[in-house]
């Protein structure tokens, strides 16, 4: 549960939408931007599979439903 309150807490909203990823202004990467970091960074580490930030998000629920 501790957890998932400090994910909570990262987020942040533009409109309706819960914000993760974002710049120093506070404002939302647009969702191209997300992809090519994702990539980027799956890439430097190693990782051959296509890696998405949906593939990331569902990373992260796995690992908090383990977690609990």
């Amino acid at each position: 549960m501790k957890l998932t309150r400090s994910y909570s807490a990262t987020l942040i909203y533009q409109g309706e939408a819960q914000v993760l990823f974002r710049n120093l202004q506070e404002k939302a990467y647009p969702d191209r931007r997300v992809q090519q970091l994702v990539r980027r960074v799956a890439t430097a580490a190693g990782i051959e599979k296509r890696e998405t930030p949906h593939t990331l998000r569902h990373t992260w629920a796995t690992l908090l439903t383990e977690a609990v």
